[in-house]
C-alpha cells in the first residue's frame, strides 16, 4: 500500500497493491456512532465510512488509523510527504521549555510551568494535526496561548482561528490571554460572538470566537487563518465547526483540546481523529487530583426509591407492549421524575443541608424544571441567594452571576448541563449536585471538572449523582429502568477515572410525594 500526502496537506492518497488490503480496509474504515439505537434515523443504521473516492482517499487526520490497519494485517505500506508535511522534526522539547520559562519569567500571576504543560505544547507543536486530552486543571488555556505564542515566535503563524462552545467561554478565554500576556505584549486579538461586530479581521493575529457566530461569517472571513484550534473539541463533529475548518482552506496546523475525549473506536470518536487527527498528549482528572493540581473529588451517589407500584407496573407494562420507541419509553420516565413532588423535596433537603457554594444542574427548560427547583430552593433558603441560568441569559448576566458566585459564600446556582456542564470556571464552588440523570460521558466528564479549580476555602468538592430507582423485578415484571441504566454507564466512569464512591438507597414515601411544595 502506498499512501500520498496531498499538496495542500488535507488528504491522504491511497494505492492498494492487492484487492485483499482494498476490501480489509473498506471493513476496517467503517465505524458505529454510540448508541446506534437511538440516533438512528430511518435506513441509516448509524455506520459512517472513512474512506473517500472509491476507497481511494481520506482525510489528513487518519494517518495513523491507515497506519494500525496495515500494521495490525501486515500490509506494507510506504508513505510520501508525511514526515515532511505532518510532523516538526526540528523542533525539540527542550526549545519549547526554554521559550515557554522566558515568555512567563516574572510573571506575577504563573509562578510555575508544570512539565506536563510544557510537553502538552511541545507534542501539539510537533504533530502539527493532533488532539490532546486535558482533565479540567490541567491548565488547558495556558498551554493554548503557549502554543500560539510558541508559533508566533517560530513565524509559523499568519492568522489562528480559536473555536469556543458559547460567547461566555470565549470572554473568559480572551480575559485570560489577556492575564497571561501582562501588558508585555500586543496580543492583536479579537472577540467574535453574538454581542460583537467585528467583521474584518485584517488587523488581528488571533480569533476568538463561538462557533455558532463563526459559521456564520462568509468564506472570505476565514481567507488568511491557518492555525484552527478547536476548544472543548468532542463538540467538534457538528456541521458548524465542519463549515469554519473547512472555510479555513489549506491549514498549516490544526488542534483539538478537551478535558473529555472518550477514546474509544465509535464513528463519533473517528470523526474527530479525521479532523483533527491523533491523540498526542493525555492528563487525566486523578492525576491532577494526586499532584494538587486540582481539588480531590468525592463521589456519593442517591439511588432514590419513591415511585409507587402502579407507576411500576405502569412503564414495565408499556415496554412489554412494545408500542413506544426506547426514546418515547425514556421521555415518559423523565416526566415521572420531574413530577415528583417527593424527590424535588428530597433534593431541596439536601440543598438547605449543604454549606458552600453549589452548582444544581438540571436538562428541562421546556417543561420548567429547573424554575421549579429556585422557587423551592429561594422558599427554604431565604438567607442565601439563588440563580438560575440557561440558554435565554445573556452572556453579561451570566458573567455577572459568575462573578457573585466566585466572590460570595453559600450561594446556589441552578444551571442547565448546557450552559454550565461544560468549561466555566468557578472556583469558589464545593458542590455540584445532578439533579436530572445524564448519561454521555462527555456531559459526566465535563460536569465532573467544574468543580476541581483550586480554591483556598476547600479542599474537596461534592459530587452528588442522584439516581432514580422505577425498577420493577419479580416473576411477573421484569423491567430496569432507564435512570438505573445510564447510571450503570456513569459508574464505569467513577471506575475507570479510578476514583472512589459511595452509594447510598433512599426511601421516600408517598406522603412525601403528595405533600404540597410551596
Amino acid at each position: 500500500m502506498i499512501l500520498i500526502v496531498s499538496q495542500d496537506l488535507q488528504t491522504i492518497n491511497i494505492q492498494y497493491e492487492s484487492i485483499l488490503e482494498k476490501e480489509q480496509m473498506a471493513v476496517s474504515m467503517k465505524k458505529f456512532i454510540r448508541n446506534a439505537k437511538f440516533r438512528a434515523r430511518g435506513r441509516w443504521k448509524g455506520d459512517v465510512f472513512f474512506l473517500y473516492k472509491n476507497g481511494t482517499e481520506a482525510k489528513i487526520g487518519m494517518w495513523h488509523k491507515i497506519k494500525g490497519v496495515c500494521d495490525k494485517f501486515g500490509f506494507p505500506f510506504k508513505v510520501y510527504g508525511l514526515k515532511a508535511h505532518v510532523f516538526h522534526e526540528d523542533i525539540t522539547e527542550d526549545e519549547v521549555r526554554w521559550f515557554c520559562m522566558e515568555l512567563m519569567k516574572g510573571h506575577p500571576q504563573i509562578r510555575t510551568i508544570r512539565d506536563r504543560q510544557i510537553s502538552a505544547v511541545y507534542k501539539l507543536v510537533k504533530f502539527r494535526y493532533c488532539l490532546g486530552n486535558l482533565a479540567t486543571s490541567a491548565g488547558k488555556s495556558l498551554i493554548i496561548f503557549l502554543y500560539i505564542m510558541f508559533l508566533r515566535h517560530k513565524k509559523l503563524l499568519n492568522k489562528v482561528v480559536l473555536i469556543c462552545h458559547d460567547a461566555d467561554s470565549v470572554i473568559q478565554l480572551h480575559d485570560e490571554f489577556v492575564m497571561y500576556a501582562n501588558a508585555k505584549f500586543k496580543l492583536y486579538a479579537a472577540m467574535v460572538h453574538g454581542g460583537t461586530k467585528v467583521t474584518d479581521i485584517r488587523d488581528h493575529k488571533i480569533i476568538i470566537g463561538n462557533f455558532q457566530t463563526l459559521s456564520n461569517r462568509p468564506v472570505e472571513f476565514f481567507r488568511d487563518i491557518d492555525i484552527v484550534i478547536a476548544d472543548e473539541a468532542q463538540r467538534a463533529t457538528n456541521d458548524s465547526i465542519k463549515y469554519i475548518t473547512e472555510s479555513c482552506g489549506d491549514t498549516t496546523h490544526r488542534i483539538g483540546v478537551s478535558g473529555s475525549l472518550q477514546e474509544d473506536d465509535s464513528a463519533d470518536m473517528w470523526q474527530l481523529y479525521e479532523r483533527f487527527g491523533p491523540v498526542v498528549c493525555t492528563v487525566k482528572k486523578k492525576e491532577l487530583m494526586d499532584s494538587g493540581d486540582a481539588t480531590p473529588i468525592d463521589i456519593k451517589v442517591f439511588i432514590l426509591n419513591w415511585a409507587t407500584e402502579e407507576q411500576r407496573k405502569y412503564l414495565s407494562n408499556l415496554r412489554v407492549a412494545g408500542k413506544m420507541t426506547d426514546i418515547e419509553m425514556l421521555h415518559i420516565e423523565q416526566e415521572m421524575v420531574r413530577n415528583s413532588t417527593g424527590r424535588m423535596r428530597w433534593i431541596s433537603g439536601l440543598v438547605e443541608k449543604a454549606n458552600g457554594n453549589m452548582l444544581v444542574l438540571f436538562n428541562d427548560v421546556k417543561g420548567g424544571y429547573g424554575k421549579r427547583l429556585v422557587e423551592l430552593f429561594k422558599s427554604k433558603n431565604r438567607n442565601r441567594e439563588v440563580y438560575y441560568i440557561d440558554g435565554s441569559v445573556d452572556a453579561e448576566m451570566r458573567d455577572i452571576i459568575k462573578k457573585r458566585m466566585e466572590d460570595g459564600k453559600n450561594k446556589i446556582l441552578v444551571a442547565t448541563y448546557a450552559t454550565y456542564g461544560t468549561g466555566k470556571s468557578i472556583k469558589n464552588l464545593h458542590w455540584i449536585v445532578c439533579a436530572e440523570s445524564m448519561k454521555g460521558y462527555n456531559i459526566i466528564a465535563q460536569g465532573q471538572g467544574r468543580g476541581m479549580r483550586l480554591h483556598d476555602d476547600k479542599s474537596v468538592y461534592h459530587w452528588i449523582d442522584i439516581v432514580d430507582d422505577i425498577s420493577i423485578l419479580d416473576e411477573v415484571y421484569n423491567n430496569r429502568n432507564y435512570m438505573m441504566k445510564q447510571f450503570d454507564e456513569r459508574l464505569k466512569l467513577y471506575k475507570n477515572d479510578g476514583f472512589d464512591f459511595e452509594i447510598h438507597r433512599i426511601t421516600i414515601t408517598e406522603s412525601d410525594t403528595k405533600e404540597e411544595l410551596f
